[in-house]
């Protein structure tokens, strides 16, 4: 998670199920890194399965597995000519959902480039194979 320890808070803050997670944040020494500190998830009440959670104890993994899910998305991902034409270059970040069935759902870019690279990083999420859910 990127920003200084005011900015971490309130992203922690922002979402009700991992604000009850957040203890305190401190500076690390190296690079201007901030440190986390968090209650044990792994001795929280766990809820209906039917709720999405964004902290896990196991995390969601491709059921063809990451090199296979990286050689998906080389062979699938179409560089938006807009993007191209514009000299666009960079990481699109995207949350979703792994439902328990392990299809993915609601994809949605959380921090783009723009030139129609966000749009083309949803696209290639959604259509990708079921995953292992967390």
């Amino acid at each position: 998670m990127e920003g200084d320890a005011d900015e971490i808070r309130q992203k922690f803050a922002a979402n009700s199920i991992v604000k009850q997670i957040l203890v305190n944040t401190y500076p690390l020494d190296k690079n201007n890194m901030i440190g986390v500190l968090t209650v044990d998830v792994a001795k929280m009440e766990l809820k209906d399965q039917n709720d999405i959670y964004s902290v896990v104890e196991e995390t969601a993994t491709p059921k063809i597995g990451m090199p296979a899910f990286y050689e998906y998305v080389k062979a699938n991902l179409i560089y938006p000519s807009e993007a191209r034409q514009k000299g666009i270059e960079g990481r699109v970040f995207i949350e979703f959902v792994v439902n328990i069935d392990g299809s993915i759902s609601d994809v949605r870019p959380i921090k783009g480039i723009g030139g129609g690279c966000d749009e083309e990083a949803v696209r290639i999420m959604s259509q990708a194979a079921p995953w292992n859910p967390g």
